[in-house]
């Protein structure tokens, strides 16, 4: 259908400006404005965190999905497979001696699911005493570290004693996930 009405539009940052002409007679049919808020900072930062938070949600997904994937290129699992095994014994019975499929595969998933901290100033004794501070807390695990035991050894220990794992005392560094990973890998025959 053609009513000969052109449409006209002023878009600008807060607003936007329409008016509707019709063609024939030159007339204005309709004009108008409509107002938008300004930026609220407030409203920014929590869109900002949600959308950071859907976007760390999504990486970790496709990590573990490409580390199963991994896995059953090489042959560790099939496709579906249901890990069984606890993570933690497999890591630290994986340091020493060669593990069946299911357990590697638990061990690896479980490490790929713990990325660690980039934060990487651990040597730099400025941190507060306080316990809930990540940079404290990595200091401690460092000292832990630097005595010559494994991620997994601490968080074993450590679930033994507490019956928990998870907090604040266990922020560890990627770097020490990685030592860890390589230290179980040279024990499995894997080619």
């Amino acid at each position: 259908m053609n009513n000969n009405l052109i449409l006209g539009l002023d878009i600008g940052v807060t607003s936007v400006g329409y008016g509707v002409i019709d063609a024939n007679s030159g007339k204005v049919v309709d004009f108008g404005v409509r107002l938008f808020d300004e930026s609220n900072p407030t409203a920014n930062q929590g869109r900002r965190a949600k959308r950071s938070g859907r976007r760390m949600k999504s990486r970790r997904r496709n990590r573990l999905d490409d580390a199963i994937e991994l896995m059953a290129d090489e042959g560790i699992i099939e496709e579906g497979h249901e890990f069984s095994s606890n993570p933690y014994e497999a890591r630290v019975k994986g340091l020493k001696e060669k593990l069946s499929n299911d357990e590697l595969a638990s061990a690896l998933y479980h490490l790929v699911k713990m990325r660690g901290s980039s934060l990487e100033t651990v040597e730099d004794n400025t941190a507060s005493s306080d316990e809930e501070s990540t940079k404290y807390n990595l200091q401690e695990n460092d000292k832990l570290i630097k005595s010559g035991k494994y991620i997994c050894e601490i968080q074993y220990e450590r679930l033994q004693n507490n019956h928990k794992v998870h907090g604040h005392e266990n922020n560890f560094r990627t770097a020490d996930y990685v030592n860890e990973a390589k230290a179980i890998l040279a024990n499995q025959d894997i080619r």
